[in-house]
């Protein structure tokens, strides 16, 4: 008997739905876990003995999928006006008391949940991606080809930084230091002025072509190549998705950049210039539903195959 697969993340993820779907056709039962409804509507227990959402222990499943732990919601806005602000007040003022106590349950729970049993991807690779600086560094020291960056608040650190790009070479972007927020193209002149408060991180930009791989255990499972518009995040202006091979050396380097993250599963966004590869993000939780319908590619299924196979070999 199957022992059932724990997909944690939110309700309306397709990508979680997609792989309910493949791992039901195996004969498997998903069971969804959305901690962005704890604690408003979302009951989580976690003991010695159980590790418990909604009176389900999840210790009886076999593996773990983790994409999202969520946040409380409703946040504020990112620029709220005195209406707004004065609508979620009261809210916001119980975030700041209660907020790092359930995070520090939910963290603890899927933790746990990992210690117990294969879980793709554990809180590790999720930290990487959340300190792109720490993923930077730590692909370099792989021997991952990582175009040069630099994460500062200083603005004569980073006129050194432009002036090593060179008059006539290649400009920068700039870059979010946590997440997946959109990348833009640096000013011209920076390093001019005061960065303000907040540090930035800029990167040399690189041109070729656009490829999104998708690694699974020690292999890349699936790779497109990306026909985009102009500007320089892809996501903005995707014209085509076409399936390709990676060859074997950029293959090898994108399964080292997942492994040395401590992610089993990755989406990993490449740009093959001339001079080779060089690896832009890695990430631990990468949509893939869209990339499937219009490649025809399939990432769903390996990864129930792969979250079946692990709970096969973790049985006592």
């Amino acid at each position: 008997m199957k022992k059932p697969i724990a997909l944690i993340g939110f309700e309306a993820d397709a990508e979680l739905a997609r792989v309910a779907s493949c791992l039901r056709a195996r004969g498997a039962q998903p069971i969804g876990v959305d901690l962005s409804r704890f604690p408003a509507a979302s009951r989580v227990t976690v003991s010695e003995k159980a590790l418990r959402v909604d009176g389900v222990d999840l210790l009886r499943c076999g593996a773990g999928l983790l994409r999202q732990v969520g946040y409380m919601w409703p946040m504020p806005a990112r620029a709220p006006n005195k209406k707004q602000w004065g609508a979620t007040y009261e809210h916001f003022a119980r975030w700041i008391s209660d907020e790092r106590e359930c995070t520090s349950l939910k963290y603890a729970l899927v933790s746990i949940l990992a210690e117990q049993m294969p879980v793709i991807n554990p809180i590790a690779g999720f930290t990487y991606h959340q300190m792109k600086p720490l993923m930077h560094a730590v692909l370099a020291e792989a021997g991952v080809p990582v175009p040069e960056w630099i994460a500062t608040n200083d603005a004569a650190e980073l006129r050194r930084f432009a002036r090593r790009q060179g008059r006539r070479g290649p400009a920068a972007v700039v870059k979010p230091l946590a997440g997946g927020a959109e990348v833009v193209a640096a000013p011209t002149s920076i390093g001019a002025g005061p960065l303000g408060r907040a540090p930035r991180l800029f990167q040399r930009l690189v041109r070729g072509d656009s490829v999104r791989a998708y690694v699974l255990g020690r292999r890349v499972i699936a790779a497109c190549r990306i026909e985009h518009g102009a500007c320089i995040d892809w996501r903005r202006d995707i014209r085509s998705l076409a399936p390709i091979r990676l060859d074997r050396a950029c293959a090898a380097l994108a399964a080292r950049a997942a492994r040395s993250l401590q992610m089993r599963f990755a989406g990993i966004d490449i740009e093959l210039t001339s001079a080779g590869p060089r690896f832009l993000d890695v990430n631990p939780t990468p949509l893939f539903v869209g990339f499937e319908k219009y490649t025809g590619l399939d990432v769903a299924g390996p990864l129930a195959d792969d979250l079946l196979a692990l709970a096969a070999d973790a049985r006592p």
